[in-house]
């Protein structure tokens, strides 16, 4: 999807490889928390709205980034609901 595609873009000048798959998980490429700030502040200027730090903690992959950021506002509360559920 083209938020798929913006997202691995960003990853990819970040980490400063040619290419990121759907399923690549930002800390098995070599991702860390400082780095995590700055792929976080290109995503909210990129997409034009805020996004929380603990989501990408919890989507560490583009496609489940992507998956979540494409969904209602109204559908990410659901999400939510649901994961403090399980954690319970």
């Amino acid at each position: 999807t083209d938020l798929e595609k913006s997202i691995a873009n960003i990853w990819q000048q970040a980490f400063g490889i040619e290419r990121v798959g759907t399923a690549d998980n930002f800390f098995d490429l070599g991702g860390h928390s400082l780095l995590m700030l700055q792929v976080h502040a290109r995503l909210v200027a990129s997409l034009g709205r805020d996004i929380s730090m603990v989501r990408m903690f919890q989507y560490p992959t583009v496609g489940s980034l992507a998956k979540f950021l494409g969904q209602a506002p109204g559908e990410q509360g659901f999400e939510m609901i649901q994961n403090r559920a399980q954690l319970q």
